[in-house]
């Protein structure tokens, strides 16, 4: 009987550790019990999911093999009608792409904290920008291209001629203490700028642009007036029709237009180049007095009135006047900057 006893509670023993290590699914696994398995939701995935913020990436889970991790939100992009930051830092770049606007422009060491403003000065409540802020700069544009009802674009470009554009027109404010290059696009506004030694580029419909102190300027535009003063860098137009006044220039200039044209030098640097063309409208040129030019003038049908000598040598002066007169003059006090 003691035989048969020992046998037994050997048995019993056997059965009992069998038992728990049928209880572990793999090596080093903790064993769980039914109650703890029902805290997870039947289809293996977490009963909390976290969304992500901007530049970090997801969580990821051991439950959720199985489930697409949301991408990383690298851009802020909002739609707004009305908007007033005064966190803007230093930016790389700009870009405005809009139908109808009225942009202003500034920088310089008074501005402590560079700010944008936006405002709708006329449309209804659909009436909105996408504005979007990263790294690299940002950008302001219409979110949707509005349609008339007939299905065509809301936006008519006529060639020079006023277009007609979608009754939505904002305002834009930027002033940074460091300007941005920046490029613009309108069909309709006016463009003010002050300060802006960073490269900047306009393409318009129709409108108005003024320009202060500013560095390397790029205009196109359909129907047009250029003004300002101080062009440091080199300046390039084209205008299909409008009259161009600048002063203060300091560099090349080549450009295009039907309309007047009045330009005047306060320095000129030795490897200048200046090429202007008029359509019809005269073309009136100021330089410095000392500078050395090799000019060439034209003007089939007006009349050449100046106080350089052709041919002479000196930074190349090409200008052609195909429907008006054409007239240089020195200035005084100035002289060529080497």
């Amino acid at each position: 009987m003691a035989k048969y006893g020992v046998a037994a509670l050997f048995l019993i023993l056997l059965s009992l550790v069998t038992g728990c290590a049928l209880l572990k699914s793999s090596p080093g696994e903790p064993i769980v019990s039914p109650t703890e398995a029902a805290s997870t939701a039947a289809d293996g995935l977490p009963l909390t999911v976290l969304s992500p913020t901007v530049g970090t990436p997801a969580p990821t889970s051991s439950h959720s093999t199985n489930q697409a991790v949301p991408p990383v939100v690298l851009n802020s992009v909002n739609e707004v009608s009305a908007l007033d930051r005064a966190d803007l830092k230093v930016l790389s770049k700009i870009g405005i792409h809009l139908a109808n606007a009225e942009i202003t422009l500034s920088s310089g060491a008074g501005i402590r904290k560079g700010h944008l403003k936006i405002e709708k000065i006329s449309g209804d409540a659909d009436c909105k920008v996408r504005v979007q802020d990263s790294e690299k700069g940002i950008e302001i544009s219409e979110p949707l291209l509005r349609h008339s009802p007939d299905g065509h674009s809301a936006v008519v470009k006529v060639k020079s001629a006023l277009p007609v554009v979608s009754k939505c027109r904002f305002s834009i404010e930027i002033g940074l203490k460091k300007a941005a290059d920046t490029n613009i696009e309108l069909v309709r506004g006016t463009l003010s700028v002050e300060g802006w030694d960073e490269p900047l580029r306009v393409k318009m419909e129709w409108g108005e642009i003024d320009v202060g102190t500013v560095g390397e300027l790029s205009v196109v535009c359909g129907r047009c007036s250029l003004t300002g003063e101080g062009v440091e860098g080199p300046l390039h137009y084209t205008l299909e029709t409008g009259n161009v006044g600048l002063t203060g220039l300091a560099g090349s200039v080549e450009g295009q237009t039907l309309g007047d044209t009045v330009l005047k030098w306060r320095k000129l640097r030795a490897d200048s180049n200046v090429k202007l063309s008029s359509r019809a409208g005269d073309v009136i040129l100021f330089f410095p007095e000392t500078v050395p030019l090799a000019i060439d003038l034209k003007a089939p049908h007006g009349e050449v009135n100046s106080r350089f000598q052709t041919g002479a040598h000196g930074v190349p002066v090409s200008v052609s006047a195909e429907l008006g007169n054409v007239k240089v003059y020195r200035s005084t006090k100035e002289a060529v900057s080497q």
